[in-house]
């Protein structure tokens, strides 16, 4: 109000932040309320959406187990130990997908979890490949989005994905291709690198 705004709009600003986390124990009268205003489904499926499905959800998960270990050990936490957990997180999601409450996000919700369901065959495939996946493949991104636990953020690790991991990766491939299965995974980086990027800028 002392900005400006009128009243009105500030009620439904206010009530937009209310429904962004669906209430416990509310009737259905009291959810069919509270979802009425566009602006609270929209708000509530994105917040939805980037905590818990698609890359962007991924990358969350990443930093939580590595903080809780920083915190737990005092160590980083080992690459190796964490991708034994992608497959039951991605599992763990199934049951967020109705809770979606507009047309397009329920149809995002299903995409990125299909592709958090890809992303789980990726790395199925790659772990018997060895240090070459850990070097040129998404082991080595994931690798990568665990050395900054203290302080994390996507906006940094997705720059530095771009501007020096896959641009090192690209050089050493030039130089020396002979590495087993070297271009394939490099190739899926490439592909993971441009899905999350297209997720952080909301395109997909």
């Amino acid at each position: 109000a002392e900005a400006g705004y009128p009243r009105p709009f500030i009620n439904a600003v206010a009530h937009a932040i209310r429904a962004h986390v669906t209430p416990q124990n509310a009737t259905a009268a009291e959810l069919e309320a509270l979802y009425r205003p566009p602006e609270a489904r929209v708000l509530h499926d994105a917040d939805l959406m980037d905590a818990n499905l698609g890359l962007v959800a991924f990358y969350r998960n990443i930093q939580i187990h590595a903080g809780r270990a920083l915190a737990q050990t005092g160590a980083p936490l080992d690459p190796r130990a964490y991708i034994e957990l992608v497959a039951p997180w991605v599992e763990t999601k199934d049951p967020f997908l109705p809770r979606f409450r507009t047309a397009t996000g329920q149809a995002m919700a299903a995409a990125r979890q299909e592709r958090n369901r890809q992303l789980v065959a990726w790395i199925a495939v790659e772990q018997p490949l060895g240090e070459p996946a850990w070097h040129y493949g998404v082991l080595g991104v994931i690798t990568l989005f665990l050395e900054e636990p203290e302080d994390p953020s996507l906006t940094r690790a997705l720059q530095r994905l771009q501007t020096e991991w896959l641009p090192a990766r690209r050089a050493e491939l030039a130089r020396d291709g002979r590495a087993p299965h070297a271009a394939a995974l490099l190739a899926r980086a490439e592909q993971f690198a441009d899905l999350l990027r297209d997720e952080v800028a909301g395109r997909i």
